[in-house]
């Protein structure tokens, strides 16, 4: 399946990532922000713009996520402590289809669950047991989810409608391997369902929460994390 893009609604994540030591930048000559783009990070200063200038990314954790060498010149490096924090605003609550995409570099898998790329979430409260998942990208550690067998570096996209609860895919095999750049990217059709890519190619995947083809919108978030 070829990737296009989204008419009016893309998120163009090109950006940091990674829990457990990853680095991460985007190739400045590969991407530029245009009409279906709805933010993009470079991630190659401490200071985190937008290239849209409606989104600012703000470092948080202790120690801070801090610039190392990128793919292309500088890349923030997060080391499962440390995060990116982007308030929500309008230009980031895309209700129908989406594209996340990520150049990261993975010097570790940290063993949770989700090895966060990206996640936009909403929070009820101030302690995190009240964040729920809406959208997003994300490494696996190899550890079971709902009774099944997940790969470590497998990679997973997950979605939250309005009429069809949590949705979450994996691929079916390990595709993240560690100390190398990879792109990754995870998109959702309203009629093909949920993808996941690795170096622009399709990947065999298999479902985990819900179904492949959720329907209804994509919830609204208060937030959305990188590396975190």
């Amino acid at each position: 399946m070829e990737r296009k893009p989204v008419a009016g609604l893309m998120l163009a994540l090109l950006l940091a990532s990674m829990l457990s030591m990853a680095l991460v930048t985007r190739v400045k000559a590969q991407y530029a922000a245009d009409s279906y783009t709805v933010a993009l990070w470079d991630f190659d200063e401490v200071y985190t713009p937008d290239a849209t200038g409606n989104n600012i990314g703000i470092l948080g954790g202790s120690p801070t996520p801090t610039l190392v060498e990128g793919k292309v010149g500088k890349a923030l490096s997060f080391d499962g402590n440390n995060f990116a924090y982007v308030p929500i605003s309008p230009s980031l609550d895309i209700p129908t289809e989406i594209t996340i995409e990520a150049w990261i570099y993975v010097k570790a898998f940290k063993n949770v669950t989700y090895n966060n790329i990206v996640v936009k979430c909403m929070r009820a409260g101030l302690e995190w047991q009240t964040t729920t998942r809406l959208c997003g990208l994300a490494v696996k550690a190899g550890l079971p989810e709902n009774g099944i067998a997940v790969p470590k570096g497998a990679l997973s996209g997950f979605v939250f409608t309005d009429t069809g609860g949590f949705n979450e895919i994996v691929t079916t095999e390990p595709v993240i391997s560690l100390n190398q750049w990879i792109n990754v990217a995870f998109t959702r059709s309203l009629t093909t369902g949920t993808h996941i890519y690795v170096n622009g190619v399709e990947k065999n995947v298999k479902v985990i929460y819900g179904v492949q083809n959720p329907t209804g919108s994509i919830r609204n978030g208060t937030e959305l994390y990188v590396g975190h």
